[in-house]
């Protein structure tokens, strides 16, 4: 099973570079992180729709330039005091390339741009990092998904899902994804039967108890997405000291982790 920070880790800021780099440094396998396009087409690392909950600003990342973004200051409030800025992909790449030795889960969100505007962005700046070993590549929007599949088939792309949707429509069985994120309330001993069946890794966001993650572990799951590396470390520790490591058998998945 894999360790994965949610939006890099609850160590510093979401999804700026301490946060990220903070995950490698407790260990992770991957950090997850958000992409987005700004309006000048940067992919860009940030979560929400609009800038409210951290920078207190009604923008959203689609309508500003990355010269603008990059100068707004960011923050959280568990952080008193702390203030961050939105990174850039490229700038997030290059942090890892010369830091930690993990990979990242970068789940696309695309805006009114368009699905295959991002992809293409996302595209060409890992391979311009050359970065391509090292990522995931997921989204709950499909069609973001269907350039990166097509070009470089040799990324791992998953299809993220969450309850608001209800279950999984049988479709998704037939995306023809290299792994499903899941939202902690989808996981079932149903759907975990049927990604067995299917040879297809499924990993679950975001989970914060302790008992919680080992159950899910004891269930199949073959990663967890968390927000607190620390406890998730130990967890994963103990569970891989005490079970054989599942082993997944597909063409063109080389699974990066330490």
């Amino acid at each position: 099973p894999l360790a994965i920070g949610h939006r890099g880790s609850a160590l510093a800021v979401e999804n700026t570079l301490p946060a990220v780099l903070a995950a490698g440094e407790q260990g992770m396998d991957y950090a997850e992180i958000d992409v987005q396009l700004t309006r000048d087409g940067v992919p860009v690392v940030f979560h929400d729709g609009t800038l409210q909950r951290l920078a207190g600003r009604g923008e959203g990342v689609w309508e500003l330039d990355w010269a603008q973004l990059r100068e707004i200051p960011i923050h959280d409030l568990r952080y008193d005091g702390a203030s961050e800025r939105v990174p850039s992909l490229e700038e997030t790449l290059l942090a890892l390339s010369a830091g930690p030795d993990m990979g990242l889960l970068i789940e696309l969100k695309p805006g009114p741009t368009g699905s295959a505007a991002l992809a293409e962005a996302v595209m060409e700046v890992v391979e311009r990092c050359q970065f391509g070993g090292r990522i995931m590549v997921m989204s709950l929007d499909y069609p973001s998904l269907l350039p990166i599949m097509e070009r470089h088939p040799e990324w791992w792309t998953g299809y993220c899902a969450y309850s608001a949707v209800g279950d999984l429509a049988d479709a998704v069985w037939r995306y023809g994804v290299d792994f499903l994120a899941v939202e902690e309330s989808l996981v079932s001993n149903r759907l975990m039967g049927q990604a067995r069946e299917l040879d297809l890794p499924v990993y679950v966001w975001s989970v914060y108890d302790s008992e919680k993650m080992l159950q899910y572990l004891e269930m199949g799951v073959t990663g967890i997405i968390s927000d607190y590396p620390e406890e998730l470390s130990q967890v994963l520790g103990a569970y891989r000291d005490s079970h054989p490591r599942l082993t997944y058998q597909r063409e063109g998945r080389p699974p990066f982790s330490q």
